[in-house]
């Protein structure tokens, strides 16, 4: 069992130091300690963030626009840059 930190408004999850995948916690008590260290640092503000068990979330759909066809597309709001259609970065890979 895991636990992740997710933003209440927006559904983006906490990310690793690399802003690539979910930072994932074993325990409650380390994900809202976490939480606490960060709000102290004043880089989030606590009462915006959840802690959840990750097996319990489920990700925000947005529709964006595929850059090169033009269409319509689903993903969901924790989907890397890297990996999203509608940016340039994904089709300069």
């Amino acid at each position: 069992m895991s636990y992740i930190i997710y933003n209440k408004k927006t559904g983006i999850t906490l990310k690793d130091k690399y802003y690539i995948s979910t930072k994932h916690f074993e325990t409650r008590g380390t994900a809202k300690a976490y939480r606490t260290r960060l709000s102290n640092a004043d880089k989030i503000v606590k009462s915006h963030y959840r802690v959840i068990e990750a097996s319990k979330f489920v990700d925000k759909k947005v529709m964006v626009r595929n850059m090169m066809t033009g269409k319509e597309v689903e993903q969901t709001v924790n989907t890397p840059r890297c990996c999203d259609v509608s940016s340039e970065l994904y089709w300069s890979m």
